[in-house]
């Protein structure tokens, strides 16, 4: 079977529009629809087959999946949600395939319409169903007795369910020491990384607020209780009343949530990042002299946060900080070697301009946004220098004569040794005295993610891993 391509017009297309006040204080919950495969579909092509895709169609809203090239048994495996309302309740759901054409406008191939009443009847029981495509836009006058099938599930999460899943995954996301519950640290980072406008002298007082039991920790049921409780406090504690609506177009699960919740690229998949605040920072070439725009990824946009919000100054060395930042690492992580998180990718390379054709691989064949990621270049890609040192990677590179005039330099350079970077190694560190230079290579999110020897030589037979901190 044909599998998805990730290029040109043909890339899966998420809405743009966020939900409206409206929308967001009398949703009833969320409609998903999962397109798994076509079968049979009509051949368009003067091969005898198709380079199809799907529109989804509900209310007044439309999605695009993926296209498949040349099949006419695609597998999509596309999932998109919809904000069900009590004036949409009762709309059908439309999805259209339409065959790809390079050149022209794209040639209609069958829809189907499909009723939401029994889904929305059975709330959080997926609906498996095989649908027969007609000629609804009567483009094909009769001529085709068949123009094939689609699989497709579709589930209806109600609003209350998706409050409680969105508050077990809050707190799930936000227990750094597995207690089970949220503490006062914990609730201070979780308001510090979610930029909401709760203020330090405040946050005590929300936290005995939320706390009913009083027994010194915020269960996922206080904390839904507490926003229940009035009119704005979810708005005061996420910093938006559509908050939970956002986050369950973009996620299922409770683990999903918090990915979801500080991945503001999934919250608003079609805006611009310079309208998203916190997402980009500007660099100066020192050579140069111009300044360009860098997006952040999310982990190192929240870990700013934690460590320069005016609550979080205090505790930004501590142990619990770093399990934060290193448990919200391992989740993007996790979201990224998703085979979902393949649907990133074309947005990725558009804002990044990459050049593909540099790619050893077509980008279409990457399963996951992390194989995309590090993926290897064309032999030639890269023209290596005759020096003796060359760069060991695509970077930003910064250069210190010595470690001493590094420290002068960096912010809280005075907590640098070698031997904190080294990992505390033995005899490691003693190889590089004070007098020893230092070269970092930083790595933008655009940059090819592979290192290679700076220098000729051989390496050792037994390499050693350092983790990060």
């Amino acid at each position: 079977m044909g599998q998805p391509c990730s290029c040109c017009k043909q890339d899966a297309v998420r809405s743009s529009r966020r939900p409206s006040v409206a929308q967001a204080e009398s949703y009833l919950g969320v409609f998903r629809v999962r397109l798994l495969r076509g079968r049979d579909l009509l051949g368009m092509d003067p091969g005898g087959n198709s380079d199809p895709y799907v529109k989804v169609a509900y209310a007044n809203e439309q999605e695009r999946s993926s296209m498949v090239r040349n099949t006419r048994s695609p597998t999509w495996d596309y999932s998109c949600r919809f904000l069900v309302t009590p004036s949409t309740q009762d709309m059908p759901v439309v999805l259209s395939v339409f065959d790809w054409d390079r050149v022209g406008k794209d040639d209609y191939i069958g829809s189907v319409e499909v009723s939401t009443a029994e889904v929305l009847a059975r709330p959080m029981t997926p609906q498996a169903l095989s649908l027969v495509l007609a000629d609804l836009q009567g483009k094909h006058k009769g001529k085709y007795a068949r123009l094939g099938e689609l699989d497709v599930e579709l589930t209806f999460m109600p609003k209350k369910e998706m409050e409680v899943v969105f508050w077990k995954g809050v707190c799930e996301h936000f227990d750094t020491n597995g207690s089970g519950a949220i503490d006062l640290l914990e609730l201070s980072l979780m308001v510090a990384a979610l930029q909401s406008p709760i203020t330090k002298e405040e946050l005590s007082t929300l936290y005995s607020e939320i706390d009913q039991s009083k027994d010194g920790k915020v269960s996922w049921s206080e904390l839904k209780a507490w926003v229940e409780s009035a009119t704005g406090n979810l708005q005061r504690l996420t910093g938006s009343r559509d908050t939970i609506c956002r986050v369950f177009l973009a996620a299922d699960t409770a683990e999903e949530v918090g990915a979801a919740l500080l991945d503001d690229g999934r919250l608003h998949p079609k805006e611009s990042s310079a309208a998203i605040p916190g997402m980009t920072i500007m660099v100066r070439d020192r050579i140069t002299g111009k300044s360009f725009e860098e997006r952040i990824p999310s982990s190192i946009m929240v870990a700013m946060r934690l460590i320069y919000s005016p609550w979080s100054v205090r505790v930004a060395d501590t142990q619990q900080v770093k399990r934060l930042l290193a448990h919200l690492t391992e989740s993007q992580g996790r979201h990224y070697n998703d085979p979902r998180s393949k649907a990133s990718i074309p947005e990725f390379v558009k804002y990044h301009k990459l050049n593909m054709a540099e790619s050893l691989e077509p980008v279409e064949t990457f399963v996951t946004f992390n194989e995309f990621f590090y993926r290897k270049l064309k032999p030639g890609a890269r023209i290596i220098d005759e020096s003796p040192v060359v760069s060991a990677a695509d970077c930003r590179l910064s250069a210190f004569a010595t470690i001493t005039d590094a420290t002068k330099i960096w912010i809280k350079g005075k907590d640098f040794t070698v031997s904190k970077l080294l990992g505390d190694i033995p005899d490691l560190a003693e190889r590089y005295p004070s007098g020893s230079s230092v070269l970092i290579f930083r790595l933008s999110p655009q940059d090819y993610h592979r290192f290679h020897s700076p220098v000729t030589g051989t390496l050792g037979p037994n390499p050693r891993e350092i983790p990060g901190s």
